[in-house]
């Protein structure tokens, strides 16, 4: 598992946070995903992580899930997993997990809207929310 197999963004919108990941959710990209969920629930949205496109994710990955659920939670809200592969709700299911995080089969059921952010390639090291107006994107590379 390298770091080129791995990407995320994020998009504030009016009602919610969008946190976008691609490729493998491992001991190696799982503080770049704590860093991003961190910034998007201290927006005070609503959050919804796309894991449409997770081709891997282990221990490290459920981690940092159950720590941002646990968080939102005290605030009222869910995590919202939008477009969970079916390898991945297994690894829920495993973990017994599958019942604590609120599952929508699509990014647009999860948030009523089509609009999706688009990755560019930039350094990840230090991801942030912008204003509504723009995003946080980083796709990394070894």
């Amino acid at each position: 598992m390298t770091l080129d197999n791995f990407s995320i963004s994020a998009i504030e919108t009016d009602d919610a946070v969008t946190v976008s990941l691609a490729g493998e959710l491992d001991v190696d990209t799982c503080r770049d995903l704590d860093t991003l969920l961190n910034a998007a629930i201290d927006s005070g949205q609503r959050v919804v992580l796309d894991v449409v496109d997770v081709r891997f994710a282990d221990s490290s990955a459920l981690s940092v899930l159950v720590k941002a659920h646990t968080v939102l939670a005290r605030r009222g809200q869910d995590l919202v997993l939008a477009g969970a592969p079916r390898r991945l709700v297994r690894l829920l299911e495993l973990g017994g997990l599958s019942t604590v995080f609120h599952i929508e089969p699509s990014h647009r059921a999860a948030t009523g809207s089509s609009e999706m952010p688009i990755a560019v390639s930039r350094d990840c090291t230090r991801p942030e929310l912008r204003d509504r107006t723009g995003s946080a994107n980083c796709a990394q590379s070894a």
